[in-house]
């Protein structure tokens, strides 16, 4: 998952076509099967945004465009999950939601790659953490991070 997506908000696609993009794999201008439709609903209520199918993609507020872009990392879901600032642009209550969403992904055996500069969110979700700064400079357990 992007920390953002760079887009031209007036081409006219729907929340359900880009969650059709990746998620099957036929050409998504076919439009999406009921199948695929039930799955995407499933992953966009998951993420804290259902119902929102038929709404253009480029009306969404940036927050509800992260979380549309995080279902669509969870249809299929994978084995690894790579995000990049996840919570990015989103309130309190979505920073809440995706955080629980990380942890139940995790406790199901996804493994999740956070790549955060917010040492304090890290702590609270990461079983290890590794801090890069043109080298690694610390890996281990948060709590035995070097504060700086």
């Amino acid at each position: 998952m992007p920390q953002s997506l760079e887009f031209d908000r007036n081409v006219p696609m729907t929340v359900d076509d880009v969650m059709a993009l990746v998620g099957q794999r036929r050409p998504a201008f076919f439009g999406a099967s009921p199948r695929q439709k039930a799955a995407s609903a499933a992953a966009l209520a998951r993420t804290g945004v259902p119902g929102i199918g038929l709404r253009p993609f480029g009306a969404l507020s940036g927050g509800e465009r992260q979380r549309v872009l995080l279902a669509q990392a969870l249809h299929p879901m994978p084995a690894l999950l790579v995000l990049d600032e996840p919570t990015a642009g989103i309130d309190e209550p979505g920073v809440a939601l995706v955080e629980a969403l990380v942890r139940a992904l995790n406790a199901g055996g996804t493994t999740v790659l956070w790549i955060n500069h917010d040492r304090a969110q890290v702590a609270r979700l990461a079983h290890s953490m590794t801090v890069i700064n043109r080298r690694v400079l610390f890996h281990g357990a948060p709590a035995d991070a070097p504060s700086t």
